[in-house]
């Protein structure tokens, strides 16, 4: 038995959205990476900044 026009298109429709989905997903995934790694960064950033506050405070004593 053969699929009808209609069944193969709603199978090929299923499959393209079953597609953006999974590109939505992983972008979703790759951008809160990203926003992870950007926080430790700046967290690393604060505390360079903060060093570098002790000693000049420490060389001017």
């Amino acid at each position: 038995m053969e699929p009808s026009t209609i069944e193969s298109s709603s199978i090929i429709l299923v499959l393209i959205n079953l597609a953006v989905l999974f590109v939505a997903v992983m972008a979703f995934y790759q951008n809160c990476g990203l926003k992870i790694q950007i926080k430790y960064l700046w967290l690393a950033i604060d505390a360079l900044e903060e060093e570098n506050r002790k000693r000049k405070h420490q060389e001017g004593l």
